[in-house]
């Protein structure tokens, strides 16, 4: 999967390695601002630590982020997410930190079993949950509510976002499904293309790809996150190009789309069909994968 920071993201991607709102999930002020309750039912935990952006907004959007008490120093959404107590990062979680928090849960990535087994032998009940797909978004969320006892709120979200990709579904249903390339990640700043990584084969982007009925444009070795070259690109011949890392370019995404108007030889910049996606949700594979789906939809099928 993707994860949180520049730096992870590049050190994962190189070893192979998300409109509007339906229902009560209208907008992204549901999950800005957590529903006042006075208190968590019996058995469900009072203080939750969560090691992991997706699963910060899974946990919110529940409306038990009234509960989190401490978060991985990339957790910034929502807002109040931003504001709690930082215990380390996914490759680099203190320990120390999370104790002093005194969790009566602590909500992890099933690949991080190593933390997960260091907390158990310290008596620190822990729930593990994977984010690697939309079927295991929707899976986490229900397990985390049914932990946390949040259960019908669960069900509502779930329910929520089945409809929209449902809805993504039918009104691209029928249409023709243009080669897509996206870009996750690329340097900027350098006036060119260069240390693009685009998603691959059997990567989490490559099914909101389909989703959103599209192809994936890369069809090489199976790798979830290659590097591909402008040459390399010219020889895909991608119909649509989305640049994911446009946004944080420094000069704005319309600055940065201007890098890819010097390569003419590329399928999808010769067609005008390079889109810049400014969008922090678009990296953290949680409830907003949503609107990465639909904003896809929208700019495979202009």
């Amino acid at each position: 999967m993707v994860r949180e920071d520049l730096t992870f993201t590049r050190a994962l991607l190189a070893g192979g390695i998300v409109a509007l709102f339906v229902g009560s999930w209208a907008g992204q002020a549901s999950l800005r601002s957590p529903r006042a309750v006075e208190g968590p039912p019996d058995g469900a935990p009072r203080r939750i630590v969560s090691m992991a952006p997706s699963v910060t907004e899974m946990l919110f959007a529940l409306d038990v982020g009234d509960r989190v008490v401490g978060v991985t120093r990339f957790c910034n959404y929502p807002e109040a997410a931003a504001e709690l107590p930082r215990v380390g990062g996914h490759l680099d979680p203190n320990l120390e930190a999370i104790l002093r928090l005194r969790p009566e849960l602590v909500a992890l990535l099933d690949e991080q079993q190593d933390l997960a087994e260091s907390l158990n032998k310290l008596g620190v009940h822990t729930l593990t949950v994977s984010d690697d797909s939309v079927g295991q978004i929707l899976d986490a969320i229900a397990i985390l509510g049914a932990r946390c006892g949040a259960a019908p709120r669960a069900e509502q979200l779930v329910g929520d976002l089945r409809a929209r990709t449902e809805a993504v579904r039918r009104r691209t249903e029928g249409l023709p499904a243009p080669s897509v390339l996206v870009v996750v990640d690329r340097s900027l700043g350098t006036g060119t293309i260069e240390d693009a990584y685009v998603a691959g084969r059997d990567a989490y982007f490559e099914e909101l790809i389909a989703m959103a009925g599209g192809r994936n444009a890369y069809r090489g070795p199976a790798i979830p996150y290659p590097v591909v070259s402008v040459e390399g690109m010219i020889r895909i011949a991608p119909e649509v190009i989305i640049d994911l890392a446009a946004g944080r370019a420094a000069a704005g995404p319309e600055g940065a789309l201007a890098d890819w108007r010097r390569f003419p030889q590329i399928e999808a910049v010769a067609r005008g069909q390079v889109y810049a996606l400014d969008a922090g949700y678009a990296m953290i594979p949680g409830p907003r994968f949503v609107l990465l789906l639909e904003a896809l939809a929208e700019r495979i099928h202009e």
